[in-house]
């Protein structure tokens, strides 16, 4: 995966993609940018088949695109 940035008026056609976290700690390795990022199995399972439809070429995934670590950014 690849992240990008743009201005909302000019952002393309997406999907956004939202979750329940829970408490499961198991992580799956997928690659942002080319560095490893950890995700959520259930996260990993859904990102696996919504990529294989060709009608989405851009997904807004909020464990992705929100600093997970800053409280102000994930209000």
């Amino acid at each position: 995966f690849r992240l990008s940035t743009c201005r909302i008026d000019e952002a393309p056609s997406y999907a956004a993609i939202s979750y329940t976290c829970g408490q499961d700690t198991e992580t799956q390795g997928i690659r942002v940018d080319g560095k490893r990022f950890s995700v959520k199995p259930n996260l990993w399972s859904c990102l696996h088949y919504v990529t294989k439809d060709p009608r989405w070429d851009y997904f807004w995934v909020d464990a992705i695109c929100t600093n997970q670590f800053n409280d102000a950014e994930k209000s």
